[in-house]
């Protein structure tokens, strides 16, 4: 079997199960439910996005392939408030790579799938989180002609484009890799830069309408991600090599 081997720990222990089929699929993301499941999504050696619900001991519930007119990868997912999941990912389909978010049902049923960007840009997503209205905000990267910019895009409940914004100049790309909201309904984002000489992350603060606010580097580390809030005011960042705790996003 040329699956996917995985090793989950959980409060009840531990398990490995293979899960895939006879090419060579990838899992890339998890979520966990409430009652100990787990969603796991990635993507089928034919390129397809596949989904899979396990159950706490790691037998199989479900599992589902989702395929368009092009190569489709799932690189991020997080579970709604009616008890679905939603899926961030890339597409070939429409252009040359674009956004790709799937809501899925508490079965994994399909209720909608959109892509999202432009022709000519490579976009990959990295997080993607359910706002309190129902909607959804998704970060990733676009390459732009010779660097990468930060990408945050805000979704109606139903999909369709509420509005987007990049973060980057021409001199210094940025790539994110997290992204938490932030008790005023605003974001933090934290990036990575992908063009500076030395390793740095910044963390930008945007207002609910994607506005920055105000951006501060820290040198020395690669950021991995954000951390369950310090406070309501500060926030810890896990990085390659250190954690750094309590920085502020607010007061």
């Amino acid at each position: 079997m040329a699956g996917l081997l995985i090793a989950v720990g959980l409060c009840e222990g531990l398990f490995g199960k293979a899960y895939g089929g006879t090419q060579r699929d990838l899992f890339t993301c998890a979520v966990q439910d409430p009652d100990g499941s787990l969603v796991i999504a990635g993507y089928t050696g034919t390129a397809d996005v596949l989904v899979v619900k396990v159950n706490p001991s790691g037998t199989p519930l479900w599992a589902k392939t989702f395929a368009g007119p092009g190569l489709d990868y799932a690189h991020a997912i997080t579970r709604t408030s009616d008890g679905g999941y939603a899926i961030a990912g890339h597409t070939t389909g429409i252009g040359n790579k674009d956004f790709l978010v799937l809501k899925l049902g508490p079965d994994g049923s399909l209720e909608w799938a959109k892509a999202y960007g432009t022709s000519n840009e490579e976009e990959y997503p990295c997080s993607i989180i359910q706002t309190p209205e129902g909607g959804y905000a998704v970060t990733g990267s676009a390459y732009l002609s010779t660097h990468y910019d930060a990408i945050l895009f805000k979704l109606h409940p139903d999909g369709s484009l509420e509005w987007a914004k990049d973060f980057g100049d021409a001199d210094h790309g940025d790539g994110p890799c997290d992204m938490i909201m932030t008790p005023d309904g605003g974001f933090v984002l934290v990036t990575y830069a992908t063009s500076y000489p030395n390793s740095e992350f910044r963390l930008l603060k945007l207002s609910s309408d994607g506005s920055l606010q105000w951006g501060n580097a820290y040198w020395g580390a690669s950021p991995t991600l954000i951390l369950p809030p310090y406070s309501k005011q500060r926030i810890r960042v896990s990085s390659s090599r250190e954690t750094f705790t309590g920085i502020p996003v607010g007061s």
